[in-house]
């Protein structure tokens, strides 16, 4: 499991439970936007926003991190959020945001992304409507083009950062025994930008990739998968059911 560790934590307890042997080795670490009065700010204009997105769970608790003491009351009811998935429809969940304010992708779709949440969306009126993007440092704009093409008027809110981790001596054994053993192991990523983070701390002294197999949550993190050379790369779904049937059919 790649994630970032508190999702990674989570998302391992989850498929202990279904009966799977599953460890975390973060390949992005979170660290909060090195401009934290700007979200601060944010919150201090929150009421004058019709929409706020949430790119990820780290965009919305990094975000509700930096929320001012003064702040802590109920999210605006007239302000909007849109969700790119189920994670961070559930983390908005808990920091306190209504379900009823909350727009995302339906959970059971094969893949989850801004494609998917603008299906949703582009029905909608959005000339002149003011948007905030709450996200990392950098991503995707597709969304955000789409809401400008449509008359939205559109900003970016940088909430966090993803650093290069630093592993633990038990994550680094992890490593090691799917570097030795790679037809029993399987890479789960979430991002492509963890298989950058992955090739900087492990380089390829050994063709070891070639037989070393892969589960992506996209296909463009797919792509970036067989790039890096893995052998044999397959696509997760985002729910837990669909990812559990993933691995057991991911045997040699």
């Amino acid at each position: 499991m790649t994630r970032p560790i508190e999702q990674g934590r989570r998302q391992c307890e989850d498929l202990r439970l279904l009966g799977f042997e599953a460890e975390v080795v973060p390949l992005i670490q979170i660290k909060p936007a090195v401009d934290v009065h700007g979200v601060q700010s944010a919150w201090a204009t929150l009421a004058g926003w019709d929409w706020v997105f949430f790119v990820s769970p780290n965009a919305v608790r990094q975000f509700f991190a930096a929320r001012p003491s003064e702040a802590a009351r109920a999210w605006p009811r007239h302000v909007k959020v849109g969700a790119l998935g189920p994670g961070t429809s559930q983390a908005l969940h808990e920091a306190g945001v209504p379900v009823e304010q909350v727009t995302a992708p339906p959970p059971r779709l094969p893949q989850v992304d801004s494609e998917a949440l603008w299906q949703q969306l582009a029905s909608q009126a959005w000339t002149e409507r003011q948007v905030l993007i709450v996200r990392g440092d950098g991503g995707r704009a597709w969304l955000a083009g789409q809401l400008v093409a449509h008359g939205a008027w559109v900003k970016f809110l940088q909430a966090y950062v993803r650093a290069v981790p630093t592993w633990t001596a038990l994550q680094q054994h992890t490593v090691q025994a799917a570097l030795d053993h790679p037809k029993r192991h399987l890479w789960l990523f979430s991002s492509s930008q963890s298989i950058d983070h992955l090739e900087h701390l492990c380089p390829r002294g050994e063709p070891i990739w070639p037989v070393a197999q892969a589960l992506t949550s996209h296909p463009r993190i797919g792509e970036r998968a067989r790039a890096a050379g893995f052998g044999r790369v397959l696509s997760a779904p985002p729910d837990l059911k669909g990812l559990a049937a993933c691995i057991q059919s991911a045997a040699w």
